[in-house]
């Protein structure tokens, strides 16, 4: 258990030290007052579960387990969070790191992974049915290819998401 000592107030949070140095969280925990600008946040527009002082900002960084909490994934990086926080504090591109962790880790949920499988192997985020087809050429459009999944496989491969999906298939097996 960490206690960040804020300009305002002490706040007690249950993520583990390891957790808060590897995202310097130390940096960030101090200067979070629970001011509740953050909750411009969409997130907060479809879930009761946030408050002014419990947001969806501070369920992550205060986390036990922020890599394998699944509200993480719920983040549209819209960057509101960044734009009204009076001290300039990245919400965003923590979580951007967090989900990277969280994916490296294996500890992302299954969509998440599935999603991702399917751009590295198809350059698409989402299948290509006969339905589709039909409604194309009924459109007069060409039907879909996956020319970029090439791209898409070498990108992966340069940012290290395809030894990720590698993994997956040998643990499949």
């Amino acid at each position: 258990m960490i206690i960040a000592s804020g300009v305002f107030f002490v706040t007690i949070i249950k993520t583990p030290t390891s957790i808060v140095k590897q995202f310097n969280l130390e940096k960030f925990l101090p200067y979070c007052l629970k001011c509740s600008n953050c909750q411009i946040c969409p997130v907060t527009d479809f879930s009761e579960d946030y408050t002014p002082t419990e947001s969806f900002v501070y369920d992550i960084i205060s986390s036990e387990d922020p890599l394998g909490n699944v509200n993480l994934w719920k983040c549209v990086s819209c960057h509101y969070c960044q734009d009204v926080c009076p001290f300039g504090l990245s919400p965003h591109n923590l979580f951007m790191e967090i989900k990277a962790a969280s994916y490296s880790e294996g500890k992302s949920p299954s969509a998440v992974t599935s999603l991702i499988k399917s751009i590295v192997t198809t350059g698409r985020g989402f299948g290509v049915s006969t339905r589709t087809d039909k409604m194309r050429e009924k459109l007069g459009l060409s039907p879909l290819t996956s020319n970029g999944a090439k791209d898409v496989l070498k990108l992966s491969e340069i940012t290290g998401a395809t030894k990720h999906i590698i993994i997956e298939k040998e643990e499949e097996q």
